[in-house]
């Protein structure tokens, strides 16, 4: 994992690729790199100092495929285009969570404007 900038199993796929690790043990050991997701209850990962969980946004689902695919995109997204870690995860969660409001994985992507004109974008991220 020392070649991979990020990394964001979800918990099933962490439990598998480390084993060995309890979730604690395993975020601590790659800081700010190793980001969880925990479905319904958001994204974990150690900062260097704590622990942190970004909450997920809380709607109704109807579909979750893709949801792990559009939660990477607009993380990389948010990433490249200089947000902070917890903000670009927090911009993840809230494509993700439109995602899961429609049916089908590529359905379900929302657009940049869908995103922009949720109730929950924050317009600090400044996405044009």
């Amino acid at each position: 994992m020392d070649e991979v900038t990020y990394f964001t199993p979800n918990e099933s796929e962490f439990a598998l690729i480390l084993k060995d690790l309890t979730l604690s043990e395993g975020l601590r050991r790659y800081p700010n790199k190793l980001l969880v997701t925990l479905g319904s209850k958001g994204v974990m990962y150690f900062n260097g100092t704590e622990e942190v969980l970004v909450p997920a946004y809380h709607v109704q689902p109807v579909d979750t495929t893709g949801a792990g695919d559009t939660f990477n995109g607009a993380f990389a997204v948010a990433i490249t285009r200089g947000l902070t870690l917890q903000d670009s995860v927090r911009f993840g969660n809230l494509a993700a969570s439109l995602s899961i409001q429609k049916f089908g994985a590529q359905g379900g992507m929302p657009t940049i404007e869908e995103i922009k004109g949720s109730k929950d974008y924050e317009e600090a991220w400044d996405f044009e």
